[in-house]
């Protein structure tokens, strides 16, 4: 069942870039992954939908509150990581977290302070509690930015580009983070980064120069490409002539040599069948828009 519906979301800035195309989407309960190349309009998305911009054309409604018409009333409801989350410097993170309760509305200092005290403990801040926020790794503010996010216990989480730059442990934890919350609240996950949609996303979306391109479960989008994924290697001097030879959807390079995949109907000569993954959804869904 869907909690957030958006239908027809458009928006053009003021220098003409369009960065929202007549989007639609239907997110339930659980981890929705939104995966797309840098500047394909996520964060747009991410910010509209969380009341910080208006679209010129559309709807959004979540558990049945109109988002555009009651901002106000959808804030109560909704939590929001951004992909720059700013912090004040030399404060303490249970002094500026409890600062950020009083802002979002826990004012019985019994109330707020039980609250803050389970998000530290949530996120796995406890112990650094007294440490400043600006003095944490990466991970730990991406952590901390949770723990603001989750102020108020909100049922819809905005999380717009959580792991970049992380180190691979600081990931690792940040997203078991992000999947417990998962089991209680709708999150939208927004990520260029196909391995976070992998290990998390029950339901995941491709964005692209604003517009929807693909839309459904992993596994599923996976199940469509069996028989279609094909790979070989070859110098990169062969690059270009078998790109212009095949359809090739992604490289990697691969111990001095170029590890292509093709996508066929058939087997191109010289190219072994591959079991399609989502990493082949991805960028053969990028590769058929133009």
């Amino acid at each position: 069942m869907s909690m957030l519906s958006i239908k027809g979301l458009s928006k053009t800035y003021g220098n003409g870039t369009r960065a929202l195309d007549q989007v639609d989407l239907e997110i339930p309960k659980g981890l929705f992954g939104l995966l797309g190349p840098n500047g394909a309009g996520k964060s747009s998305l991410m910010r509209t939908v969380a009341t910080l911009q208006r679209p010129d054309s559309g709807s959004i409604y979540f558990e049945g509150i109109d988002v555009l018409a009651q901002p106000h009333e959808a804030r109560q409801i909704m939590g929001y990581l951004p992909q720059e989350f700013g912090v004040y410097p030399n404060v303490g993170a249970e002094t500026l977290l409890n600062h950020l309760a009083i802002l979002k509305g826990l004012v019985k200092r019994g109330v707020r302070r039980d609250c803050v005290h389970a998000l530290l403990l949530q996120t796995n801040l406890w112990d650094h509690r007294r440490k400043a926020v600006s003095g944490f790794s990466g991970g730990m503010r991406q952590r901390f930015g949770v723990a603001q996010a989750l102020l108020g216990n909100p049922r819809l989480l905005i999380v717009d580009e959580p792991t970049a730059g992380l180190d691979p442990a600081e990931r690792q934890r940040f997203l078991d983070l992000i999947c417990e919350v998962g089991e209680q609240v709708a999150v939208i996950f927004s990520t260029h980064m196909v391995e976070d949609v992998r290990e998390l996303c029950p339901n995941m979306a491709i964005l692209h120069q604003g517009k929807v391109l693909l839309r459904g479960r992993p596994e599923e989008c996976i199940q469509q490409l069996a028989g279609q994924i094909w790979w070989r290697t070859c110098e990169r001097a062969e690059l270009p002539k078998l790109k212009q030879q095949h359809h090739i959807i992604s490289t990697k390079l691969r111990s001095g040599k170029v590890l292509l995949h093709a996508m066929a109907n058939q087997a191109p000569a010289g190219f072994e069948p591959a079991e399609a993954n989502l990493d082949d959804v991805y960028f053969s869904t990028l590769a058929t828009y133009p």
